[in-house]
This record gives structure tokens, C-alpha cells and sequence, in this order.
């Protein structure tokens, strides 16, 4: 047996060279694997559900245009900035803030709660004695489209086209 440098001489453990054996043990293979499972697929689930979310979250400007004066004439075309943030803990609910742009400024038009649906579309409806509407849109990449329609007779009242802003 050698000296270990910083130990008195009488102090000796063994040379590096000496290995215990151990008997060899054989595992079932799902031990093995479950850790590595583990620690890949609970990272890929939450990056996809707040991937998901992400892509609706932020700031949008753009266009909100009439297509239907004639069945609705008190429609005007507008410069529009939507404000979206999440609803609570739920990736598949989110709230989104209206203004409109007048001479410049923001003017508050009001807040639509939507809901994710299963084709990556997200849905508001919005109700009141006058009118029910429902409002379609659409994420791809950093552009944003959609849809409000009059839900009593299907008829189209506004197309949204809008843009992130970074």
C-alpha cells in the first residue's frame, strides 16, 4: 500500500489500482429509462402548451374594416391596437384589450375573453340587447387575422388584419 501525500506515515490506504468487485446486478430496463422519459417529456410539454400560449400573447396593431355597410351602417373602418394577456393559470384562455385609434390617440373599445378551440382558431363572443357577435381569430407567425360575424344572421360585420409589435 502507498502514502497518501498529505497523511503521516502511518496513515495508508490502498494504490489507486486496487477495485472492489461487486456482484453485477441486472435491472429491469423501464428503471432505466423512466428518469431519462421523465426529464424529456415534462420540459416538451410545458414548452408546447406555452408555446401555444405565447403565440397569441402581447401587442397587435392594424386594421379592423368594415365588409358589410349595408346590413351594417353604423360600421366604421378602424386603426386598432389589441392588447392580449393570459386569463388565469388556463394556456387556452386568454383576454384580450380593444382601442381604437383616433387622431393619434387610443380610445377604449372594450375587453373580449377567448377561448383556444381545437383548431388553433381563438373564439370571443360578446352579447348584449342589440346585437351577438362572435369574433374568429387566427395566429401565424406575427400576423394576426380574423373575423366578426353577426351570430343571429352569419352575415360578416368586420375583417381584422394585424401585425405584433416588438
Amino acid at each position: 500500500m502507498g502514502r497518501h501525500p498529505l497523511r503521516g506515515s502511518h496513515d495508508r490506504v490502498p494504490p489507486p489500482t486496487t477495485r472492489l468487485k461487486l456482484p453485477s446486478v441486472r435491472r429491469p430496463r423501464l428503471r432505466t429509462w423512466t428518469p431519462l422519459l421523465a426529464i424529456v417529456a415534462i420540459p416538451l410539454a410545458w414548452v408546447s402548451t406555452s408555446a401555444q400560449q405565447v403565440e397569441i400573447i402581447g401587442s397587435w396593431r392594424g386594421t379592423s374594416l368594415c365588409v358589410d355597410k349595408a346590413d351594417f351602417p353604423s360600421c366604421h373602418d378602424e386603426q386598432v391596437i389589441y392588447d392580449v394577456r393570459p386569463k388565469g393559470s388556463s394556456a387556452d384562455t386568454v383576454t384580450l384589450r380593444a382601442d381604437k385609434v383616433v387622431n393619434g390617440v387610443r380610445e377604449f373599445m372594450g375587453e373580449f375573453d377567448f377561448g383556444r378551440q381545437s383548431d388553433s382558431t381563438w373564439v370571443a363572443k360578446y352579447e348584449n340587447p342589440r346585437i351577438h357577435i362572435r369574433i374568429v381569430l387566427r395566429v401565424r407567425g406575427s400576423q394576426m387575422t380574423g373575423v366578426m360575424t353577426d351570430e343571429p344572421s352569419a352575415r360578416r360585420i368586420r375583417e381584422i388584419a394585424v401585425a405584433r409589435v416588438l
